[in-house]
């Protein structure tokens, strides 16, 4: 198991701790929190035009504990905007 892989499996465990719904491929999560459509990218870089256009984000992290601080931060942001 590649460790882009595995960071990926560690990733979707926690989103399942979390609630937050996702959908997860071979190379990235595309996660609904609080609204807001966010994809997460652990191989190559993919363009999503659809993504973009909705307005929503994406990330390449490169730690479980950077892509929970970027869920946070979502998840904080979605917040004040209400």
């Amino acid at each position: 198991m590649t460790s882009s892989v595995k960071l990926l499996s560690e990733c979707a465990k926690y989103l399942n701790s979390e609630g937050i719904y996702y959908k997860k491929s071979e190379s990235n999560i595309l996660a609904c929190i609080n609204g807001q459509f966010v994809m997460f990218e652990f191989g190559e870089d993919i363009v999503n035009r659809k993504l973009k256009a909705s307005g929503g984000q994406k990330y390449r992290p490169r730690s479980l504990s950077k892509f929970i601080n970027i869920i946070r931060e979502v998840q904080s942001e979605t917040i004040c905007r209400k």
